[in-house]
């Protein structure tokens, strides 16, 4: 029996940070730089929060997807499927990972004003929130 790495372990060595993600903390960087952003950073705001939504819902679909797979196989082809939901577990704890990422430099800008930053804070916490919310949504359907 294979013993199961630590959540931390798994996170650690596979954060990707997508390419909105780089966007977004760099124009906060540059807000907290001085630099006028305002209106360039309202609208990759909403397009970040929309796009990391409906990732980690794809992601939680395709686990949801190989859990139901994997029932009905054997051997070879269950080991398979297993790995497929490994890497897809995987995927989400990065993803998730990466939103306390993003909290964490948000919340280590100086030069922004308390309410840019919790404006900013607010941005993965509203993420994960909408995601539990419409989970709990898709829960309440299947019972």
């Amino acid at each position: 029996m294979t013993q199961k790495k630590p959540i931390r372990d798994l996170i650690e060595s596979c954060i990707t940070k997508v390419e909105e993600h780089y966007k977004l903390k760099e124009l906060y960087q540059r807000l907290n730089q001085g630099i006028n952003v305002e209106e360039v950073l309202k609208e990759t705001v909403e397009d970040y929060k929309e796009k990391m939504e409906k990732y980690i819902l794809e992601v939680l679909e395709e686990i949801e997807k190989y859990c139901e797979y994997r029932e009905s196989l054997h051997g070879d082809q269950k080991k398979e499927a297993e790995e497929e939901l490994c890497e897809c577990e995987k995927d989400l704890y990065c993803t998730i990972a990466e939103l306390f990422e993003l909290y964490h430099f948000f919340r280590e800008l100086e030069n922004l004003s308390k309410e840019q930053i919790n404006e900013a804070v607010s941005i993965p916490v509203e993420i994960i929130y909408n995601v539990v919310l419409k989970l709990k949504g898709i829960e309440e359907k299947n019972q």
